[in-house]
């Protein structure tokens, strides 16, 4: 048993020293590999610094060799991409090289010299706002400085209108041409044409236009031609191109005969159930002058006189009006509208109200099927209706109301016999206003039957109706059957004789 003891222990000591050994043997492993990859990184960036330090050795050097290509270009006049001995000149609408010579050198023989250094082949034509380069002497004459209209600049461009930048990326700019003759004329008078430079690349001769492309000559051709055209003289017509004169075939023109438009109408009936028992009566009447007219419109100035009364003696029905004013007036096929102002004055006879004021209105009327215009006869053979509406302040005894109105009619004829319809009809009225007035505040449903007979410049209407009166602002309601006449009569309407 000892023995046995013992070979356990022995056992058991070994296998801790394994486990010593093997941890010992991992730690010794980590450390190894941590101070190489340590060792790594160092190098690494010792690298790293190094080629910072060469890429700011060769920027400091490109510095440098920039800093002399600098001072050396401050010392040098370049024009475009060019070197030039003389100035930078950019030239201005109206220069030709013949003046530029003039000008600069005192004769007109320097331009060949000046086409010469500017590669510029066609002497007779240069461009506005390019540079050209003015040398320094030519034919034995020194430039003159002082007739420099604008100084060059250092990049290479004369100063313009534009910025710099964009004479690298010019458009087409105007030929301008020397004039000599009234064909030269016409050309140096055409319209600055300009175009879009398909490659943004600067032009890489002064003097010489860049390409342009066959649509925009042709475009050019067709300008020139255009010039030409009218500023060459006409040719004469000869004798057998003038057609001969034939009296008698032109109407002398005449001013259009005087128009008198005017109407009158009038409506009489038991209108408001809500003013139970009450008749009342309307009737207008008025008079205008047509004075001006284009196509369907009319300027009518005109004087028209309202009077209502009742047997109740409300104020609001019982007044007299006065209007002076103008309007336009469009007529259509079936209907017509109608604005405009002037001055008014009412007198409401039961309240002594007498008022005046400026007013201004709109209105429209269009009609339908209306037994004077329809021939048919038989049972609903028409369908005759109406509607009409206004609006304005049309009331001075109201100061500063503005009242509105619309009406609208459908009908069905059920009978003709003659001249006389019998027409079933329905009808709706809403008329309303600024100041919350009762009697202007409503809304009337209505049903009937009336006879309508057409008479000469007008129309007469005899019938009765079931009327149903909502005010609102005072919440009463009221119905009841009243009988009514209406007419109606007008005469020249404005449109007459157009």
């Amino acid at each position: 048993m000892r023995k046995h003891r013992e070979i356990k222990i022995a056992v058991v000591a070994l296998a801790i020293l394994a486990v010593v050994v093997f941890f010992g043997r991992a730690c010794s492993w980590t450390l190894d590999k941590s101070e190489s990859e340590n060792t790594t990184l160092n190098n690494q960036e010792e690298t790293r610094i190094s080629s910072m330090e060469a890429t700011i050795k060769s920027l400091d050097e490109e510095r440098a060799k920039l800093i002399i290509e600098l001072n050396q270009e401050k010392n040098r006049t370049k024009c475009g991409n060019k070197p030039c001995d003389g100035r930078c000149y950019g030239v201005q609408r109206g220069d030709n090289l013949s003046s530029i010579a003039l000008r600069f050198y005192g004769k007109v023989s320097a331009l060949k010299k000046i086409a010469e250094v500017n590669g510029i082949k066609n002497s007779d034509e240069i461009f506005a706002e390019s540079c050209i380069c003015l040398p320094a002497e030519v034919e034995g004459s020194k430039l003159n400085d002082k007739n420099t209209k604008k100084k060059a600049t250092r990049v290479g461009h004369a100063k313009t209108d534009r910025p710099y930048w964009s004479l690298m990326y010019p458009t087409i700019p105007t030929p301008i041409v020397v004039v000599e003759s009234p064909k030269q004329l016409a050309v140096a008078k055409l319209p600055r044409v300009e175009t879009k430079v398909i490659e943004n690349k600067p032009v890489e001769e002064v003097g010489q236009a860049p390409s342009i492309r066959p649509g925009l000559l042709m475009e050019q051709k067709a300008q020139t031609a255009l010039a030409l055209m009218h500023a060459l003289p006409p040719k004469p017509s000869t004798p057998q191109e003038q057609p001969a004169k034939t009296e008698g075939t032109q109407k002398p023109k005449t001013n259009p005969p005087l128009v008198l438009p005017g109407s009158a109408w009038n409506s009489s009936g038991n209108l408001s159930p809500v003013e139970e028992g009450n008749f009342q009566n309307y009737s207008y009447v008025e008079q205008g002058i047509t004075v001006w007219r284009n196509n369907k419109w009319s300027l009518v100035p005109y004087v028209s006189v309202s009077n209502s009364v009742d047997t109740k003696g409300y104020s609001w029905n019982n007044r007299i009006t006065g209007q002076l004013g103008t309007k336009m007036v469009k007529s259509f096929g079936n209907g017509l509208v109608q604005f405009g102002g002037g001055y008014m004055h009412e007198n409401r006879r039961v309240s002594d109200q007498n008022e005046g004021q400026a007013f201004g209105f709109g209105s429209y009327w269009f009609g339908w099927d209306t037994p004077s215009s329809n021939k048919a006869e038989g049972l609903f053979s028409a369908f005759p209706g109406s509607s009409w509406g206004m609006i304005g302040n049309t009331s001075p005894a109201e100061e500063n109301n503005i009242i509105g109105t619309v009406y609208l009619q459908q009908g069905v004829t059920l009978a003709k016999i003659n001249r006389v319809s019998l027409i079933p009809f329905v009808e709706n009225t809403v008329s309303f206003d600024t100041k919350d007035y009762a009697w202007n505040n409503r809304n009337t449903w209505g049903a009937g039957i009336k006879a309508s007979v057409p008479v000469k410049s007008g129309i007469v209407e005899i019938g009765a109706k079931h009327l149903d009166e909502y005010r609102w602002q005072v919440g009463k309601r009221a119905s009841g059957v009243t009988g009514f006449v209406n007419l109606w009569f007008g005469w020249n309407p404005p449109w007459k004789n157009q």
